[in-house]
């Protein structure tokens, strides 16, 4: 039974993304409906952490998401090294949060744009990937199109924790 696995909430926001504001409402809490990932995963991070995350991250620019998110926006240039650089995509603040979800042996795979790979936002993200050295595989799908009615150039990225293995294009 996966129905307890099941959660909904912003996961890259936590509890913390309401400190130092004395006032918040309930209307904006629920705009903003933080994931407190300990609270609702005791029994995980006891253990250390997620054995696996796997997902399709939503593929969004940040200059979009200012235009109806802009608190978010600012939390994440602070709270994730991803989004230090620039016009970034939120898929790379997704990776970072995922990859700081796993546990010492645990294994991310994510299908998303490989842009991040020569892109100067993904330098961060790029870093971040190298020093933890989690890079497990990169499948590259090059110029095909994997999604059916969009132009969106993917690969297929897996990490895990602690581990530097070969790369395979």
């Amino acid at each position: 039974d996966l129905g307890r696995n099941i959660q909904c909430g912003n996961s890259l926001i936590g509890p913390d993304y309401w400190e130092g504001q004395l006032m918040v409402d309930e209307e904006e809490r629920a705009r903003g409906n933080a994931f407190d990932w300990k609270a609702a995963f005791p029994e995980v991070f006891a253990q250390g952490g997620f054995d696996a995350v796997v997902g399709n991250p939503p593929y969004i620019r940040i200059q979009a998401m200012r235009e109806w998110a802009s608190e978010q926006v600012e939390y994440y240039a602070k709270r994730y090294k991803a989004a230090s650089k620039g016009n970034y995509d939120i898929y790379v603040v997704f990776v970072e949060k995922g990859l700081s979800l796993l546990n010492q042996q645990g294994r991310l795979g994510f299908i998303l744009p490989h842009k991040f790979f020569n892109a100067q936002y993904g330098e961060a993200l790029r870093a971040l990937i190298a020093a933890e050295k989690s890079l497990s595989q990169v499948v590259h799908f090059g110029d095909q199109q994997v999604f059916a009615g969009a132009s969106t150039y993917t690969c297929l990225l897996f990490l895990q924790k602690s581990v530097m293995s070969e790369c395979h294009f």
